[in-house]
């Protein structure tokens, strides 16, 4: 998650106009440190139950397809 491009650049500038809201939203997201540390834990240390998955989105106002 640490490559994402930088916010103030010409280049990104033009790139987000690109984005739904969505597409934007997990830009900022993916930025956010305490998000990246959730996120890392949740993917190496996630057990199979539903219950991890549901806390986990929800804490983050996420939605999964399907």
């Amino acid at each position: 998650m640490s490559n994402a491009p930088d916010w103030n650049s010409l280049q990104f500038i033009e790139f987000i106009f690109c984005f739904d809201r969505s597409g934007f939203a997990f830009e900022f997201l993916r930025r956010n440190i305490e998000y990246q540390k959730d996120y890392s834990e949740f993917v190496n240390y996630q057990n199979s139950s539903a219950t991890s998955k549901v806390a986990f989105s929800d804490k983050w106002g996420l939605v999964f397809p399907g």
